[in-house]
């Protein structure tokens, strides 16, 4: 019965104890340090959001493209530039796109292989949203959403 008692005891200072006590990431515990709301991540739990300011901006025709599934000119898509492409790396995600006081979010769904650095081809329907065709080329500014 002493060893019961004992042992209810300990159990019950471990959790009055709890509160006041950590442990830092290479798991040695010490006493008086919080982090609240903080946790390990994996590492492919990381997300990054690049911007990419004065990007050149340019149309074209959409139809199969290289994550594959069909768009239409009409949908609010993009293809990004072959540096940032990354092996469809980023296929399907969402970014943001800039231009003009104007703001609106599309879906990267293709490659584009000429375009530089930073620049996206849009469909039309997205295209045309910012600026007339006319124009054929505009510089605006995009991220990752």
């Amino acid at each position: 019965m002493h060893f019961t008692s004992t042992l209810t005891s300990c159990f019950f200072a471990a959790l009055a104890l709890a509160p006041f006590i950590s442990a830092q990431s290479d798991g040695h515990v010490v006493p008086g340090r919080h982090h609240r709301g903080l946790s390990r991540r994996a590492s492919d739990d990381v997300q990054v959001y690049s911007r990419d300011d004065n990007a050149r901006f340019t149309f074209y025709d959409v139809g199969e493209g290289a994550c594959g599934g069909h768009s239409k000119d009409s949908d609010w898509v993009v293809a990004l530039n072959a540096n940032e492409y990354a092996n469809g790396a980023h296929c399907w995600k969402p970014i943001t796109l800039y231009y003009g006081g104007k703001s609106a979010k599309a879906t990267i769904v293709d490659e584009c292989p000429d375009c530089p650095k930073g620049a996206l081809d849009l469909s039309r329907g997205l295209f045309d949203y910012f600026a007339s065709e006319d124009k054929g080329v505009i510089y605006g500014s995009w991220n990752f959403s």
